[in-house]
């Protein structure tokens, strides 16, 4: 087994990969990482080891759900994806990799887009579609200064949880979910970066095209509800 670094803890030793059932609790499996192995050879031997059948792995009907250690495109767009399953995950700010980054000093080759950490609540949503699949990138500023970065094949909708103002917006809550959409957010304009000395590089390039961000209305609070904006 490999001897190394574990980031997270910033401590020495072994490093296992473990399946988890978000249904049950229960472990599905454990992979150790040896000598040679990465991080990404470990998942995909873990769920090959739980899925694979006659030399192919079938994940339909499997949703991932992984931290931004594992959600690295060629494993996303070369094998989860590709082998049918859905994924939830949040992932690194990686150059040339997802497209939203913040706290960085950008090249001028880079095309993500930096988020700005002050600000109100915003959610930033860029997508691009492999397959039968449309891949959403997500970052979420919380208005304290702090930025989470996402992917997701499942989410498609703006969803939150928002606080009304007054009691009439509540019973139009309850008439029409959809009803205060408008007045609870509005979409923010971000100027365009060009580059045209970047070449197209194809599938990953399609997250970086279009950016929707939408920024929530604050004030007082007077109940809790769930705001679904339908795109």
């Amino acid at each position: 087994m490999k001897f190394t670094t574990h980031v997270k803890p910033n401590r020495k030793g072994i490093v296992a990969h473990t399946a988890v059932s978000t249904g049950i609790n229960v472990p599905m499996g454990i992979v150790f990482e040896r000598t040679k192995d990465s991080s990404l050879s470990c998942f995909k031997r873990l769920l090959d080891f739980l899925f694979a059948k006659d030399g192919s792995t079938n994940l339909r009907n499997v949703s991932v759900h992984s931290d931004r250690g594992y959600m690295i495109p060629m494993l996303v767009f070369g094998y989860i994806l590709k082998c049918g399953a859905d994924v939830v995950g949040t992932c690194k700010r990686m150059a040339a990799c997802w497209p939203f980054t913040y706290n960085q000093t950008l090249k001028e080759s880079d095309k993500r887009t930096m988020i700005d950490v002050n600000g109100a609540p915003t959610l930033f949503l860029k997508c691009c579609k492999e397959g039968g699949k449309r891949l959403f990138a997500s970052a979420f500023r919380n208005g304290t200064k702090a930025v989470a970065t996402a992917i997701s094949s499942m989410h498609s909708a703006h969803q939150w949880e928002g606080i009304t103002y007054k009691p009439i917006e509540q019973i139009q809550y309850d008439a029409d979910p959809t009803s205060l959409i408008s007045q609870f957010f509005r979409r923010v304009e971000i100027p365009e970066c060009e580059d045209e000395s970047v070449e197209d590089k194809g599938l990953i390039e399609e997250l970086f095209d279009v950016i929707d961000p939408y920024t929530l209305r604050q004030g007082k609070p007077f109940n809790l509800f769930t705001l679904i904006d339908y795109q």
